[in-house]
Parts: structure tokens; C-alpha cells; sequence
């Protein structure tokens, strides 16, 4: 067979008439169930992937390892979309390592306003995910659409916020005004 199943029913058939016995298919569809249900549970060879960006990534030994840990959080999430687009699917390892590079690339600006000239910092995904926050996306006027931990919402912030995270303030209270 050639293609994807269209069925659960349609893969046990082509799995039962391959000759597999039927007790198996049967563990084979609970470790399927299993894996959907504990979506971040699946096998990830995460140190080959951090092997073969560190030349791609351009930053110092210490920096790069915590950036990767970072990275990887942003990644999860990353996964949990990917596995909503694609039916329960996991990515590819060469999808991981592109999830990966992009939440490490530092290709986000935050304006510091100065005294004579505004500075301009550049971030990534996991940079954020260090303060605390999951960046959703970027709007048109430079804000930040960011969510906050343990599922809290999305709320749109400014680099003065953003700021005020980064020098050590609590991102909910910053965010929320509390």
C-alpha cells in the first residue's frame, strides 16, 4: 500500500491481512492512543539535533546550551501544533532540527529607548521562553503577541514590558498589572 490510511479500520486491515497477529495490532493501536494522549512522551534524539545546529546556531558553548533548553520548551509547543495539523503525526527529526533552529535564531527586535539614541536588541524564541513567555507572534506596529505559563492566555505586550521582564520583573505581574 502506498499512501496514507484514510481509517483506523482501513490500517488494521492492511495490518491483519500482512500477517500480523491480531493481539498485536490491538497493542499496536493502544500505543498509538497512548502516544496522542502524553504528546511530548515521544522519542527525541534531542543531543544529535543539538549536535548537528551547534554550527548552524552561532553562539558561545555555555550560551548555546542554555538556549537550547529553552529552545526545546518552545519546541514542545511547536510539536503540539504540528501534531494538530497532521492528525496526531509527530515531525520529521529534520522538522525538529528546523523547529529547533528557529527558536533559537535571534530574529526578533526589542527597542530599549536611551537618553540620546534607542538601542535595538535581537531575540529568539527561547529567549523568551527564558522570561517566562511563549511568543505567539509579531504584530505590524512591533508589539509582541505573547502567552503567558500554564495556559493563562495570549495577551499583546510592548518592548518596554518586555524589558521590564528581561531586568528581572515577574512577567504575570508585568503583563497583568498585578
Amino acid at each position: 500500500m502506498n499512501g496514507a490510511f484514510k481509517s483506523p479500520e482501513e490500517a488494521t486491515e492492511y495490518l491483519l491481512n500482512g500477517g500480523i497477529e491480531k493481539g498485536t495490532v490491538r497493542k499496536l493501536f493502544s500505543l498509538l492512543d497512548y502516544s496522542i494522549e502524553h504528546k511530548n512522551d515521544f522519542d527525541v534524539n534531542w543531543n544529535g539535533i543539538k549536535q548537528e545546529i551547534k554550527n548552524t546556531v552561532k553562539v558561545d558553548g555555555n550560551t548555546f546550551d542554555y538556549m537550547f533548553a529553552n529552545a526545546q520548551e518552545a519546541t514542545y509547543d511547536d510539536i503540539d501544533d504540528y501534531r494538530e495539523k497532521n492528525n496526531g503525526r509527530n515531525p520529521s527529526v529534520s522538522e525538529l532540527r528546523s523547529m529547533m533552529e528557529k527558536n533559537m535564531t535571534r530574529n526578533i527586535t526589542v527597542t530599549t529607548p536611551g537618553m540620546i539614541i534607542d538601542s535595538t536588541d535581537k531575540f529568539s524564541m527561547a529567549d523568551f521562553r527564558s522570561m517566562g513567555l511563549q511568543l505567539k507572534y509579531v504584530l505590524p506596529d512591533g508589539r509582541k503577541a505573547v502567552s503567558l505559563p500554564g495556559h493563562i492566555g495570549t495577551f499583546t505586550v510592548t518592548d518596554e514590558q518586555i524589558n521590564r521582564i528581561r531586568n528581572g520583573e515577574n512577567s504575570q505581574a508585568v503583563i497583568l498589572g498585578r
